[in-house]
């Protein structure tokens, strides 16, 4: 799978090179294990605790707190593109959340806070 940059000017070389501390697919045996998935299904980026977690436009569809996965998160579908595709993203572990279920977002919207809950 092609790892696609979400975040403007982010370096997606691994930590302590870039900014990516898991990638897509990593550590099968662990996850496997703890929660029955092949693999680690996102990226994790490296950013201090306490960074603002900047969201672009679309509405947010779920917001949880999950300690067995993704802790406190926030789930956000974009608007369609002309062909009519949407990007789902999925803001995890997250030490604050500042948005609600159903809350329709504008880009640089700020979501929540960089954290270091869940699984």
């Amino acid at each position: 799978m092609k790892i696609i940059n979400p975040v403007k000017n982010a370096n997606l070389l691994k930590y302590p090179y870039g900014q990516v501390y898991q990638g897509y697919g990593e550590n099968i045996a662990l996850y496997l294990k703890a929660i029955g998935s092949q693999g680690h299904n996102g990226i994790d980026i490296v950013a201090e605790q306490g960074t603002l977690i900047i969201l672009t436009k679309g509405e947010i569809v779920e917001v949880k707190d999950t300690p067995e996965g993704y802790g406190k998160h926030i789930r956000l579908l974009t608007p369609p593109d002309v062909g009519g595709d949407f990007l789902e993203l999925v803001f995890g572990h997250l030490d604050t959340i500042n948005v609600k279920l159903g809350m329709k977002v504008e880009d640089y919207h700020v979501g929540g806070r960089m954290g270091n809950t869940g699984f």
